[in-house]
């Protein structure tokens, strides 16, 4: 199953991104088989899922906090973008700036600080998790023309799915 899913991500995703992913999703399938695997080289597969950790964090806490930007920068050019459902609402807008923000503001803190990486991760995949749901949910309601529609719900869908691994890989309990 996993190889499977791995030489079909070989035709969109560049290498380094397919085998990170690839590594991930091979360490969930052993974890959730009750076995310890090896990797193709030798380490133990749950080494390869704790040193996604940190790099994923920041790339989460990176388009967490750059998204928030632009919201703040930029907030008509965002709604019309990317959050045109419905008419523009400034405060609605502000308020979910400061969510997000607040969110990327964790998990940067997360990259820093190990002790802050549940928590920080809980509400990340909370957030996301949520925020991917009110897209599905909300298909076809963006405005014709915008990332409002299957690019947002898929955007997000994937920000829950690397939160999830990742909240994982720091909950997962020491090898004995």
């Amino acid at each position: 199953m996993v190889a499977c899913l791995c030489r079909r991500l070989r035709l969109v995703l560049p290498r380094d991104a397919r085998l990170a992913l690839c590594a991930a999703v091979g360490d969930l399938y052993v974890a959730s088989m009750g076995a310890q695997g090896s990797s193709a080289v030798g380490r133990p597969r749950a080494a390869s899922l704790e040193r996604l950790v940190v790099p994923g964090l920041a790339l989460l806490a990176a388009v967490q906090l750059i998204t928030a930007a632009w919201m703040l920068v930029a907030p008509r050019g965002f709604h019309a973008s990317v959050g045109a459902f419905g008419p523009y609402n400034a405060h609605y807008l502000r308020d979910a700036t400061a969510f997000i923000g607040g969110v990327g503001v964790a998990l940067a803190f997360a990259v820093r600080w190990p002790a802050l990486r549940a928590g920080a991760l809980t509400a990340a995949v909370a957030t996301t998790g949520f925020h991917a749901l009110n897209h599905w949910i909300d298909l076809g309601a963006g405005e014709p023309g915008t990332y409002a529609g299957v690019i947002g719900a898929l955007s997000q869908t994937s920000l829950a799915i690397v939160a999830v691994v990742l909240l994982y890989a720091v909950l997962k309990p020491a090898p004995r």
